[in-house]
């Protein structure tokens, strides 16, 4: 429950319509992407440098059945928009993602299993430490999952 506070908290301190921008060497993208708020960026044009509003296209990506590439970067006379694209795995990288799984000591779902329950019993120790009652594991989990979608 804690985790999920954490998160909204978050997302309401974030602006909402932040604009983004990226350092430009001449016409070169540096990678650099900064927000300025409510202030527009500095003119450093007589520095060889500028700042364009940066665009960024990233999918969504189901890690077990597609990959993501790129980004291929895009230059418009008054933005850079990076976009990365979702591809479906090859049947030799499922093989080889299977074969992974295969040769490790832990499997996947044995890893997490292990890792949910020592999480688990470890915030109901916190719990009962600031005087709290025990959650149940569905609650708990809920709460994981409610996180993780928070931080895709």
């Amino acid at each position: 429950m804690r985790y999920l506070i954490f998160a909204i908290v978050m997302l309401l301190t974030l602006p909402a319509n932040a604009v983004r921008y990226e350092l430009l060497n001449g016409t070169n993208p540096t990678g650099k992407i900064r927000e300025f708020g409510a202030q527009t960026p500095p003119d450093i044009a007589h520095k060889g440098w500028e700042w364009r509003r940066s665009v960024i296209v990233k999918p969504g990506v189901d890690t077990t059945t597609q990959v993501r590439t790129g980004p291929v970067v895009t230059l418009q006379a008054d933005t850079v928009t990076r976009t990365w694209t979702v591809r479906a795995k090859t049947q030799a990288e499922l093989d080889a993602d299977a074969q992974n799984d295969a040769d490790n000591n832990i499997s996947v779902g044995t890893y997490r299993k292990t890792l949910f329950e020592h999480a688990f019993q470890l915030e109901n120790r916190v719990r009962v430490l600031e005087s709290k009652n025990p959650i149940t594991r569905p609650v708990f989990k809920s709460a994981l999952e409610d996180l993780y979608k928070s931080l895709r």
